[in-house]
């Protein structure tokens, strides 16, 4: 994303991450009908018959991204497990600008890559450096939260609705394993945590979230897990993203 004058601050803060991403996604949607009026099922996550589809979360997931590390969001990343057919893929190269509440006009959009992550983690520059804190393609057994978690249930104090429980389940959904360890960190201790409450947490005309509250989380895992990492309500938008420890200095 940039702006018509190339002023990086006038950019959407990283606290817009889920209304970015609700406004794309919507003209995503809107483009991929001009295309082909069928469904398009990569980007609604939605079946022919209009049932939200069930099983792994295989459908686009849309990840505003900061990252130079300015605080403002400047890359949006569409990443779909399922793949992106071509309707989609159309539909993503045909939108050529945005919005955000506030700002001076409309944000300029245009395809900065493309392919499998695989083909995203060799970017060379610092922009592939950022990228590949991401996607960790070699792995890591410690994640912490780098957009704020959210959980999909109401929380109870034992069973498959604890804190770790909902995570976990969360992580079976996307055939990824249970952690040994889950966390909550105290969002005083770093800048970008304690800026999570500030955070937009609802979709425009959208369900609220069933707990409102912003959580950092540190996972650890047996073996190393490869990203994207991201979990929760909302993480289809961007919320509930995870990097590798070593790797949070970034936004």
């Amino acid at each position: 994303m940039s702006t018509a004058s190339g002023n990086d601050h006038a950019l959407p803060n990283v606290c817009r991450t889920l209304p970015q991403a609700d406004l794309l996604h919507r003209a995503l949607i809107a483009a991929a009908k001009r295309i082909d009026p069928s469904p398009c099922v990569e980007l609604s996550g939605r079946a022919n018959d209009g049932r939200p589809l069930v099983g792994p979360h295989e459908h686009a997931h849309v990840l505003p991204r900061d990252l130079d590390g300015d605080g403002h969001l400047e890359h949006i990343l569409i990443w779909a497990p399922m793949g992106l057919g071509h309707t989609a893929q159309a539909a993503v190269r045909n939108i050529r600008h945005t919005f955000t509440k506030g700002g001076i006009g409309p944000l300029q959009l245009a395809v900065a890559a493309s392919g499998s992550l695989s083909d995203l983690a060799r970017i060379p520059g610092k922009w592939g450096l950022s990228l590949r804190r991401l996607l960790a393609p070699e792995g890591a057994k410690a994640w912490v939260s780098q957009t704020p978690f959210l959980a999909p249930r109401h929380l109870k104090p034992r069973g498959r609705n604890t804190l770790h429980g909902q995570i976990a389940e969360e992580l079976a959904s996307r055939r990824r394993p249970a952690p040994t360890s889950v966390d909550v960190v105290d969002l005083r201790k770093r800048p970008e945590w304690m800026r999570f409450r500030h955070f937009i947490r609802q979709r425009r005309d959208g369900l609220p979230p069933p707990m409102d509250h912003a959580y950092a989380v540190r996972l650890i895992f047996s073996d190393p897990v490869r990203g994207p990492l991201i979990l929760g309500f909302a993480s289809h938008f961007g919320l509930g993203l995870f990097a590798p420890e070593s790797d949070t200095g970034s936004s």
